[in-house]
């Protein structure tokens, strides 16, 4: 009886600890600090493989205070975020992984327009699994938004030329401020999972031995 107890406790220690550390790595975010060059800019080179994913060819870093009165400066919390530089094309910015990945949530503004819909894609193998449609604006006080794609191997954040209503700033067009990109890591869960697992078989077994 007392090996049981002390095997129960076992168990849910380190379940408990696995769940603290899957719950820790839920929380982290994929951020763009440091290709802060010092100075301000509106076309900073994502490196491939930056975060752990290839950005797609139109993908550019800019900084916070580029543009003092717009989304880039309401949306990006630190010194840099990322947006698409296809000017007069429509918005298509790209992360992808080679690992099947969750992507969890991001924040997400209008860099010059209001109430400018993002449609989100979400894409495993070449297939497109998730569609989300979310509206922003410059301004908004709030430009979190949750998703949820599980097993993705593609980020996609779209949205067109003419799409919003023009703020009347110094620039215009869809463009679109991303950052802190919320994706766990696939291994965290694994571990918990085994873990959980590991309690229901010793479980079963424990109470096996005491039957008999």
């Amino acid at each position: 009886m007392k090996k049981t107890i002390l095997l129960l406790i076992l168990i849910i220690t380190m379940t408990t600890g696995w769940a603290i550390k899957a719950e820790a790595v839920d929380n982290i975010m994929t951020t763009f600090e440091s290709l802060y060059p010092g100075f301000e800019s509106a076309s900073i080179v994502i490196p491939a493989g930056y975060g752990g994913f290839t950005w797609g060819s139109s993908t550019k870093g800019i900084t916070k205070n580029y543009y003092s009165v717009s989304g880039y400066n309401t949306g990006i919390t630190g010194n840099v975020g990322i947006t698409s530089r296809s000017a007069g094309q429509p918005v298509d910015l790209i992360m992808q992984s080679a690992t099947p990945f969750t992507f969890r949530a991001a924040d997400i503004t209008a860099a010059w327009n209001l109430n400018e819909t993002v449609t989100v894609e979400g894409w495993r193998s070449g297939a497109l699994v998730y569609t989300q449609d979310i509206v922003t604006s410059w301004n908004d006080p709030q430009h979190r938004f949750e998703f949820g794609y599980m097993a993705v191997d593609e980020v996609r954040f779209k949205s067109l030329p003419m799409d919003g209503t023009d703020a009347d700033l110094a620039a215009s067009g869809a463009y679109i401020a991303v950052d802190n990109i919320q994706v766990p890591e696939p291994s965290s869960f694994l571990i918990l999972a085994s873990a959980l697992l590991g309690m229901i078989f010793l479980g079963g077994r424990l109470k096996l031995k005491e039957s008999c």
